[in-house]
């Protein structure tokens, strides 16, 4: 099953990333984080793919929709 996490980088999406299913193929999108990338290496998310994205940019969204499929 695929999963399109917006906001992967907050506090409902970390958890939701760290208590998933590891049969789940997450796609987390974020905006302003420092540290998403090291608590997904950090939390061993092998699962998890995430892009940098503004959602208030059409443009930024249509680029990681284009990569994502």
């Amino acid at each position: 099953m695929k999963v399109l996490l917006t906001g992967a980088s907050g506090f409902l999406g970390k958890n939701f990333l760290k208590f998933s299913t590891k049969e789940m193929q997450i796609i987390g999108m974020y905006n302003k984080s420092d540290d998403i990338e090291k608590f997904v290496e950090e939390n061993k998310l092998e699962n998890v793919t995430l892009h940098k994205c503004d959602l208030t940019n059409k443009k930024e969204v249509d680029d990681v929709l284009k990569k994502i499929g």
